[in-house]
């Protein structure tokens, strides 16, 4: 009847089911929401992973809200917060021309030179425009020859000024562009900076800031020869979109593997430092940038050993201190003291820092521990929430009503036929719906292809691997108008589509004025499809609406099915798969070859390579 709610109405259910229900919601929804705090207060209470030393032996670490300034004779430690220097925060990098301190302020994208006695900071840059950003996030300084250098990482360059703070231009340099730089060093002439996505360290000479050669790689294989990112992303880090960024530049970042003695994923050159001994250290990270290695190589690039540090470690930075290299550790809260050889020599740092150390770790064992309880909110939430289900589930045994959204047997009597079939046309307000359809999977493929044209762009056409890449762009582009065309075709019959029952048979018109023709006997039903001869014809979306009238298709069509017409799903798929439907068949299909592939990937790697070496060579 018009109006009355379905026996799985909300306000059908007991009142005890009711409350847990409520319950299981709180329990949920709260849960998460002490998680994302819990989360957010410990990833705040972080240890200082930035690190620098001036000429007078002091070293100046900092965490993003704070810095630990720690004298000469690493006998003392004093703390500011980035609020006493005046500076918004977070501090993403920490820096020192041997003189003066230098601490990079996220917020504002600027680099200010810092007097920590005085509790004063100052813009050690001059921007083009006052207020404008110098940097994008990730950075890192080193100063040379009169010079500041700057790396802009996601925007793929590198900052020179001038020692007042004015700016000389920014280089990507040639023949190779940088791709993420991060860490760098000036020494002597040079400059060396960690290309992170071209995997080396690349050397630049201070009187030709432009040009680049490759001092060391940090992959194995073929060297690189393009930049191994998108070179329009630059643009892009300049809007301030730094995961439209990170997106682009992984569609065309190519993953290489690392050199030995590095784990094969800790490719990533992040920090480097050279050494009084004429070694460079090289801290190599896994993707998402964390879980670092080590490296010590020779000033010739050959690679020499891993520093073995603890199986959970995650290295930040590296500098040296006399005889010895610290290394930050972001994890395990401390800084590693290990010998010029490459031997750790235990935790550094004087015993106040080891105390702040000790305090911020306590810090985060609370956060963890508390958001571990956020966790069990969550589940005890989902547990009620099935309990809630399975009360459901009895109900609807106990009073024998289907569940609102499927076709099930219906007990009324079948309406009266005449001779002429009756037809149950679409749904008005289906028929709404669906005609934005062709709207929305258009303006889907024109920005799909437009991605897709954009990516090709900084192809090299001149090369096996960019002319596949455009190949496989070309087609997608061509599915993608195909599909859309094949959508647009089939709304464009929604209006002529109709359901036909006769006292001997079902009908069904897919809008193309071909009849499909089953006997009562053969229709099956399952919770949301009817079979009609070989056709799938969809009564019910998955969101529960009806695609034709529901009163007609009770009356009309489901009061004259037996109860042994109405299966599960599966079994329906395999009923139309077995009278030859078409679309199904494709599909299966093209999983088995999926499946082939994959097996033969796993079984027959050899078999695997050679065809796509033919494959390639087609493109020769």
């Amino acid at each position: 009847m018009a109006g009355k709610p379905h026996p799985s109405d909300w306000r059908n259910a007991p009142a005890s089911t009711q409350r847990l229900a409520l319950l299981a919601l709180a329990g949920i929804i709260g849960g998460l929401l002490l998680e994302f705090h819990f989360s957010g207060a410990m990833a705040r209470a972080v240890a200082p992973t930035l690190i620098a030393r001036n000429a007078s032996g002091e070293t100046l670490l900092a965490n993003g809200s704070k810095v630990f300034l720690i004298d000469a004779g690493e006998a003392r430690t004093s703390s500011l917060s980035a609020e006493d220097l005046g500076l918004r925060g977070p501090i993403m990098s920490v820096s020192s021309d041997g003189r003066d301190w230098y601490l990079g302020d996220d917020a504002t994208g600027m680099l200010y030179r810092c007097d920590l006695s005085a509790r004063r900071c100052s813009a050690a840059l001059k921007a083009a425009q006052p207020g404008d950003r110098i940097f994008r996030r990730a950075h890192r300084v080193a100063f040379g020859g009169g010079r500041i250098f700057v790396t802009d990482s996601e925007a793929h360059r590198v900052l020179v000024f001038k020692a007042d703070g004015s700016l000389v231009g920014p280089t990507r340099t040639q023949p190779l562009p940088l791709c993420f730089p991060n860490g760098i060093v000036a020494d002597g002439s040079d400059l060396y900076i960690a290309d992170t996505n071209n995997f080396r360290i690349a050397r630049v000479a201070l009187s030709a800031p432009d040009e680049s050669e490759t001092l060391l790689r940090t992959h194995a294989g073929a060297t690189i020869a393009r930049a191994n990112c998108n070179t329009r992303s630059v643009d892009l880090a300049r809007r301030g979109t730094p995961v439209l960024n990170t997106a682009i530049d992984s569609a065309n970042t190519v993953k290489r593997y690392a050199r030995p003695p590095a784990r094969v994923d800790r490719v990533w050159p992040a920090s480097l430092l050279h050494t009084s001994t004429g070694e460079w250290w090289v801290v190599q990270m896994s993707d998402g940038m964390r879980d670092g290695d080590v490296i010590r190589y020779g000033a010739d690039g050959r690679t020499l050993a891993r520093i073995e540090l603890p199986a959970d470690a995650d290295p930040i930075e590296l500098i040296q201190a006399g005889a010895a290299v610290l290394i930050s550790d972001a994890r395990l809260a401390r800084v590693h003291r290990a010998t010029l050889q490459g031997k750790l020599a235990g935790a550094w740092g004087p015993a106040d820092f080891q105390q702040q150390l000790a305090a911020i770790e306590s810090e985060r064992e609370v956060q963890r521990n508390l958001q571990y309880l956020s966790f069990g909110v969550i589940a005890a939430g989902v547990l009620t929430a099935l309990l809630v289900v399975i009360f459901e589930l009895r109900r609807q045994r106990a009073e024998k009503w289907s569940a609102a959204g499927t076709l099930a047997p219906v007990s009324t009597p079948a309406a009266p036929l005449g001779r002429e079939p009756v037809w149950v046309s679409p749904d008005a307000a289906f028929l709404k719906r669906a005609g934005r359809a062709p709207w929305l999977i258009a303006a889907y493929t024109v920005l799909c292809s437009a991605v897709l044209v954009y990516l090709m762009a900084d192809r090299d056409l001149g090369s096996p691997i960019g002319r596949i890449g455009a190949f496989f762009t070309g087609t997608l582009i061509l599915i993608l108008v195909l599909f859309t065309a094949f959508i647009a075709r089939n709304v464009g019959r929604l209006h002529r589509r109709r359901i036909g029952i006769t006292r001997d048979s079902l009908s069904y018109d897919p809008g193309s004025g071909t009849l499909v023709e089953s006997p009562w006997a053969d229709v099956r039903v399952s919770r949301r499809t009817l079979l009609v001869g070989r056709d799938l014809v969809q009564i019910i979306d998955p969101r529960g609406r009806h695609l034709y009238p529901q009163a007609e298709i009770e009356s009309q069509l489901l009061s004259r099915l037996s109860p042994s017409a109405f299966v599960r799903e599966p079994r329906l798929m395999f009923e139309a798969l077995r009278r030859g439907n078409v679309g199904l068949w494709i599909t299966a299909v093209l999983f088995a070859s999926y499946l082939a592939v994959q097996v033969l990937r796993l079984t027959q790697p050899a078999l695997v390579q050679q065809a796509t070496a033919a494959f390639v060579a087609l493109f020769r």
